[in-house]
């Protein structure tokens, strides 16, 4: 009859609209292909233990697991050991951070493992040796502790994606998501991406596969397709964003892909790509595969800052073409930044917010830096003293600095971000809103002129409230 296992993704307060996970929803599927029975709490705010306890000890399982970024890690060290106390049963962690700190996961009082590395083949395996009556311990990729002495494994990743059982998303609450998100359905068809952005967890991520160089991975162009189909009929999304790191990488893939999904699934979409990929080809190609938007990492208007520092070997004249172009073929914008970086000084968060105004985004995003284990970035953060003692503390990259005051004052971020944030949330109103066109620009200057007046106004116009969701529902049903 196989075990039954209750998994906890901890997604609280990070800033973001609670979504589904796509990494547990090819989890749940895996587990369930093999015969085990998979319930799950997504935890989307803070709540007491007896609250937490009573939501997820409801119904008896075999073993318990978390699934928790770098910043949500705190709420795994509160809730692991009081769900171990009051169950008895096996805890296992997994995830990203996991995967980059397998034994900082381990030693969290009440946990029995960590899964190193991605999960489908780990997580079954595991609760097949549970319900054989054993511990799991000779899984590859389960790391645990035994009397002082940490044993770690690498797991079988797996390296054929259409081999996986299909994701499934049942257990999220995917009729609110798609509903509040104006039906646009997020879907991942790929894994991994090749540079070496050094404050991107995919290269420590690289670097722990085996071996390194397979570490991206595609789906074929047809099993790609047909999961998407899949999933926008099952959960009647009107568009679809491609959540993967680089959609875009291979122009074969790409071509074959992009022709077999206008002429089978023919949704609006959405997709990430690199500034220095774009060309007048392909953009041609996106906008005739009905692709509407193109979300481009600026990360920072300092060139030098982007070179030197966080490894992104792209220039600023190469961002102002790549948005130039994408405008040119009539596609929308998304751009993504950090503010407060190792080694930041005001004038280059500055140039951050000037680059932003040159290229016109059509919406975007504004993050705090926000370290990850074993990145290039955080090595030298820690090395050079730069790390806030209690940087951790955060629960999403939009709430504080992560980093001393040596190069820039916290007050200085936090004026520079207000500022970003509020320009690019104006660009989404005058882009996206639902507003008759005459009208528009009178109110995005009215409320624009009210935010630099009070700038504590933007963290209440773009803070999680009704109004907001309301507002996000509004600008994706466009």
């Amino acid at each position: 009859m196989g075990a039954s296992i209750h998994l906890i993704y901890l997604d609280i307060d990070t800033g973001f609209y609670p979504g589904a996970h796509h990494g547990l929803a090819s989890l749940i599927g895996a587990v369930r292909a093999d015969g085990h029975r998979v319930r799950l709490t997504h935890l989307a705010r803070a709540i007491g233990e007896d609250e937490f306890l009573a939501a997820v000890t409801a119904e008896p399982a075999d073993a318990y697991g978390f699934s928790a970024m770098t910043n949500q890690f705190k709420h795994v060290r509160r809730l692991a050991p009081v769900l171990a106390a009051t169950t008895g049963k096996p805890i296992v962690v997994g995830g990203v951070h996991a995967t980059l700190a397998p034994q900082e996961a381990a030693a969290i009082e009440g946990v029995t493992c960590a899964c190193r590395g991605e999960g489908e083949r780990f997580l079954p395996a595991w609760l097949d040796a549970l319900a054989a009556g054993g511990d799991g311990r000779s899984v590859k990729g389960c790391c645990y502790s035994d009397a002082g002495r940490f044993v770690s494994t690498r797991a079988e990743d797996p390296r054929d994606l259409d081999a996986l059982p299909a994701p499934c998303y049942d257990d999220f609450d995917m009729s609110r998501i798609v509903h509040d998100l104006g039906g646009r359905l997020s879907v991942v068809v790929s894994r991994g991406c090749p540079f070496r952005c050094a404050f991107c967890c995919n290269e420590a991520l690289r670097k722990d596969f085996d071996p390194p160089q397979s570490y991206v991975r595609f789906r074929t162009p047809a099993s790609a397709v047909a999961l998407t189909a899949d999933l926008a009929r099952r959960h009647a999304a009107r568009s679809i964003r491609f959540e993967d790191d680089l959609l875009l990488l291979n122009a074969r893939w790409r071509g074959e892909f992009l022709d077999l999904y206008r002429r089978t699934v023919n949704l609006p979409f959405e997709c990430n790509c690199r500034a220095d990929m774009v060309s007048d080809e392909l953009a041609a190609q996106l906008a005739a595969a009905r692709c509407i938007s193109v979300d481009i990492g600026i990360e920072t208007g300092d060139q030098a800052l982007r070179e030197s520092v966080l490894g992104k070997r792209i220039s600023n004249e190469q961002i102002v073409s790549a948005f130039d172009t994408l405008h040119r073929h009539g596609l929308h914008t998304y751009a993504y930044n950090m503010i407060g970086l190792p080694t930041e000084t005001v004038e280059m968060a500055w140039r951050t917010y000037a680059l932003n105004c040159r290229v016109k985004p059509s919406a975007g995003a504004v993050f705090y830096f926000y370290p990850y284990p074993r990145t290039e970035l955080h090595e030298r953060a820690r090395r050079e003293n730069l790390l806030l003692e209690d940087y951790e503390r955060a629960d999403g990259y939009t709430q504080r600095p992560s980093v001393r005051q040596t190069h820039m004052t916290h007050a200085a971020m936090r004026r520079v971000y207000r500022r970003l944030r509020a320009f690019l949330y104006l660009q989404r109103l005058r882009t996206f809103f639902p507003l008759p066109r005459w009208l528009k620009a009178p109110a995005a200057a009215v409320l624009g002129a009210a935010m630099r007046l009070c700038p504590p106004l933007v963290d209440a116009v773009t803070a999680q409230t009704p109004l907001k969701r309301w507002l996000r529902r509004m600008a994706f049903k466009v």
